[in-house]
């Protein structure tokens, strides 16, 4: 329901959505996800990659996250912790993902 609200434009219709989601099933990293996407669309960039950062808990390899999290951290002017977590981040999570296989 909150993707169908987030393409018809009702951002904040689609977040309550994704909210009501995380509330019956606290471990959906989906949820954050598009969550994290919709609120980036309002410009709420802090709240966004906290949604991001949460899927990114539930679901470690959630490369989509990861990317959008990038994409919101850029627009928010925070190249710095970008460039952090290209560097020291991103290399671990791949590396234990070899190690896990």
């Amino acid at each position: 329901m909150g993707n169908a609200l987030k393409d018809k434009g009702e951002l904040n219709a689609a977040i309550d959505s994704y909210k009501q989601a995380i509330k019956i099933k606290p471990d959906y990293a989906d949820a954050y996800y598009n969550m994290g996407n919709a609120l980036k669309d309002t410009g709420d960039f802090n709240a966004a990659i906290d949604s991001y950062k949460q899927a990114i808990k539930i679901k470690p390899d959630y490369a989509e996250a990861y990317s959008n999290m990038g994409v919101a951290l850029k627009e928010k002017g925070e190249l710095k912790r970008l460039a952090f977590n290209l560097i020291h981040i991103l290399p671990r999570r791949r590396s234990s993902n070899i190690r896990q296989e």
